[in-house]
């Protein structure tokens, strides 16, 4: 017995994958900043500190790590990480993605997150 078969399997696929992109979108509201402002300073080493987790193991668990710190399943109240963004992210980049970095990009990391955690 087939079912619903391919068919179903590729709009559950294109669900989770609309699924996806609606959470990174809102993930990326939640950590850019204040809105109708340029991206400042901290905005910078964020997308930095993304940008060499990427491709890495750990860039799923910070993934997960960040949604779970940023963003409320039913977005019914402001996520209390949204308030101390850099803070916030610099704790969950710190726990999940640096023990995975080696090297100048394990350096670069280190500097990024003081600049984050300076201020």
């Amino acid at each position: 017995m087939s079912g619903g078969g391919r068919g179903d399997d590729q709009r559950r696929a294109q669900a989770g994958q609309s699924g996806r992109r609606s959470d990174e979108l809102s993930l990326a509201e939640a950590l850019r900043g204040p809105a109708g402002q340029p991206a400042d300073e901290a905005a910078r080493a964020i997308a930095e500190l993304l940008r060499l987790a990427d491709g890495t193991a750990a860039a799923g668990p910070l993934a997960v790590g960040l949604r779970q710190a940023f963003l409320i399943p039913d977005d019914s109240q402001h996520a209390p990480a949204r308030e101390e963004r850099t803070a916030a992210f610099a704790d969950v980049y710190r726990r999940l993605a640096l023990p995975e970095l080696a090297g100048a990009a394990r350096d670069r990391t280190h500097a990024l997150l003081d600049t984050l955690t300076s201020g």
